[in-house]
């Protein structure tokens, strides 16, 4: 157990999805009590359950609609009053808006602005004034690979997830000399259920053999494999670790090199 994270109470915004659970079982494995934040309360609830029943700690649930300052508050000092001061916070929400630019609809498109980008910033005002007077706080983007390249058919996500790229670093310039650090995780193609849902579809419209579109994807890793969620968990784990304090307003990608490799 890492002794520098033990009793740190984590809020984990998007906790019920894969990225953010895979942060969360590696915090709870790490000692942290750790509040998990969604907008629907029957996903909180099967990943609360899941965490509980695989790894001992104390795991708790709480719903808001990011978009919407005040929940954001209510959920935050409920976590509050349950587990004490928040010392991190994770924000691993995902909202996919994709297609082409010229068909996307732009209520939708203006929805998951709100919810992504709008929504981090209530999250940090509901979050990070406390950690400022306490004089130390971490705060980490978990996001994917739309937030450092640009996609064929991605062009609503990437304006989206570029737009939190900004922020973190923006964040990180105002908050650093408080003793709050804040930093992006993006990452690479991760071997995920999520993943398994979008290789379906591909063999759906292509009827190719599976191995070979997940030969095909791994290729895409200079490393020539998947990422494993146990990575990103340990890795986020490693980011908000109390010790490290000179990695800040930093985009750390997790995805063996893949992000501008020429192979």
């Amino acid at each position: 157990m890492r002794q520098s994270l033990d009793q740190q109470h984590v809020l984990i915004a998007g906790g019920s999805g894969e990225l953010g659970f895979a942060a969360a079982r590696a915090l709870v494995d790490a000692g942290a009590p750790v509040t998990l934040l969604a907008r629907g309360s029957e996903a909180l609830t099967t990943a609360a359950t899941r965490l509980i029943n695989d790894v001992d700690g104390d795991v708790l649930t709480v719903t808001a609609d990011l978009a919407n300052r005040p929940s954001v508050s209510r959920a935050v000092d409920h976590a509050v009053a349950s587990f004490g001061d928040i010392q991190t916070v994770i924000y691993a929400l995902r909202h996919d808006v994709t297609g082409p630019y010229d068909q996307l609809d732009p209520a939708v498109f203006q929805q998951a602005l709100t919810t992504m980008v709008a929504g981090a910033l209530n999250l940090a005002a509901a979050t990070i004034p406390a950690m400022q007077a306490r004089g130390q706080g971490r705060v980490l983007f978990m996001m994917g690979q739309d937030a450092v390249a640009g996609r064929r058919f991605g062009a609503a996500d990437c304006a989206i997830m570029h737009g939190l790229n900004g922020m973190i670093r923006a964040l990180a310039r105002e908050v650093a000399d408080t003793g709050v650090i804040v930093n992006g995780l993006v990452c690479g193609l991760v071997d995920s259920d999520r993943l398994a849902l979008e290789v379906d579809q591909v063999i759906a419209h292509t009827r190719r053999d599976r191995n070979t579109v997940m030969a095909e994807l791994s290729l895409r890793n200079p490393q020539r494999r998947l990422i494993e969620l146990a990575e990103i968990g340990d890795l986020a784990c490693w980011l908000v670790d109390p010790q490290n304090k000179a990695i800040n307003g930093q985009i750390i990608a997790a995805d063996g090199g893949e992000v501008g490799s020429p192979l």
